[in-house]
């Protein structure tokens, strides 16, 4: 692998300036630090409309392909190829860190149609729709079942996303891995403090996907005293 050059599709309208001010950019950077030693070259396809400012960011470590021209983000995820068509008939493999990244990956996989593609799901953008209009469900979906039909590869951090996968797009399993969400274990360790038994912590994004509610209620009237520690929409009412 390390005579490949591996290009990154940063999820819709995200860049590293958006995962600093998210406050996960260092979280986010330590895969792909790994993952460098790996290949010749990792490339992120950004929303940003300054590259150089986005590889300010992340000290030049990784070459960034952004937005110069300033156009609309769908119009530039649409003709992603366009602007970028040299670095991305060079690359050896497309990878998307969600499936909204496909819209950009997707009308390059289309142009350069020999490239390795690797889809990964943190989530499964059809489930979080349920709410949604019929014409976006579909749309959604639409997304989803190309992408899978496309990807050489599928990555999911659940085994109960691979078997959604698997039934609703009749996919092979053997073509779907579950890889856990990485956890920095140099700050995330036993830290020799004092523990409270009776003391649940609960670290998530603060949104209705996450089922606070039934949490909450869980332990109402329990001898459990709840910590939640995030951000989101729901932040005020919880």
């Amino acid at each position: 692998m390390r005579d490949k050059t591996l290009v990154i599709f940063h999820s819709y309208k995200m860049s590293f300036a958006a995962w600093k001010e998210a406050g996960i950019l260092e979280r986010e950077l330590l895969l792909y630090r790994e993952l460098k030693k790996q290949f010749r070259e990792i490339i992120f396809v950004s929303y940003a409309t300054d590259s150089h400012e986005e590889e300010a960011l992340v000290s030049g470590e990784f070459r960034v392909l952004a937005n110069q021209n300033h156009l609309h983000p769908m119009l530039y995820a649409l003709t992603i190829w366009i602007p970028h068509t040299k670095a991305l008939r060079e690359a050896d493999i497309f990878r998307i860190n969600q499936m909204s990244g496909f819209l950009a990956a997707g009308p390059a996989q289309l142009r350069f149609w020999n490239k390795t593609l690797v889809v990964r799901c943190g989530f499964i953008w059809s489930k979080f729709q349920k709410h949604g209009n019929a014409f976006k469900k579909f749309g959604v979906m639409l997304i989803e079942w190309f992408a899978f039909r496309c990807a050489k590869k599928i990555i999911v951090t659940a085994h109960a996303d691979e078997h959604f996968i698997s039934q609703r797009y009749t996919i092979k399993e053997d073509r779907i891995t579950v890889i856990r969400n990485l956890t920095d274990v140099e700050i995330f360790k036993p830290q020799g403090t004092k523990k409270n038994p009776n003391w649940i912590g609960a670290v998530g994004r603060l949104e209705p996907q996450k089922n606070y509610d039934s949490l909450i209620q869980a332990l109402s009237g329990s001898k459990y005293e709840l910590h939640i520690f995030g951000d989101g929409s729901l932040k005020k009412d919880l």
